[in-house]
């Protein structure tokens, strides 16, 4: 019986992830946010704000070099262009290295059903093999959308979890913030502070 609880307590430990090798990778947009108005920080970034809250994870905002419009249509209308020529948009904070990183928390908001062209272009320039990313996005309707095969496509060697969607509109609410926990916990192994 000893044994047994032994390798028990060995597995559950080896599924934990150290905290100081999680980065959490993130595209967030303010401006007019579909079902939530015009806000000045985005739904995605404000979710990476609680995660960030009660982990302590290190943290890398994908800023655009050209930063996408406030109001919202226009927003689409660019990430059409995008979508449909497979632009590859320029960067502003280049992330080029993230070798002292095993996890990534990759979080971005879904437009048109897809990953955001400007987290493809953040993917490209990494090197993941070797390393686990756990997706988490925030939406209006479209849960995952095609995001979890674009991140697949986009970082080869990466170990891609399932993803965790939440509604934009209940990420900025306090109501999310046990979501985030369990997440957290059920994925990663890690505990998060009662903050």
């Amino acid at each position: 019986m000893i044994p047994l609880l032994f390798f028990l307590l060995l597995l559950f430990l080896s599924l934990q992830i150290e905290p100081d090798k999680v980065l959490v990778i993130f595209f967030s947009r303010a401006g007019f946010n579909y079902n939530v108005g015009n806000v000045t920080k985005g739904n995605t970034e404000v979710m990476v704000d609680y995660i960030k809250k009660v982990t302590n994870f290190d943290s890398h905002k994908i800023i655009p070099l050209i930063d996408y419009p406030i109001d919202y249509q226009e927003t689409l209308n660019r990430t059409n262009r995008e979508k449909s020529t497979q632009a590859l948009p320029d960067i502003l904070n280049n992330l080029t290295d993230i070798s002292d990183y095993d996890a990534i928390l990759l979080g971005y908001p879904i437009w048109h059903a897809d990953l955001p062209r400007i987290v493809v272009t953040q993917l490209k320039l990494l090197d993941f093999e070797g390393k686990t990313i756990y997706p988490f996005n925030t939406h209006e309707g479209s849960g995952l959308g095609n995001s979890i095969n674009d991140i697949k496509n986009s970082a080869p060697g990466a170990d891609v979890k399932d993803g965790f969607p939440l509604s934009g509109s209940y990420a900025r609410t306090n109501d999310s913030h046990e979501d985030i926990k369990n997440w957290l916990k059920n994925q990663l192994g890690i505990e998060a502070s009662n903050r």
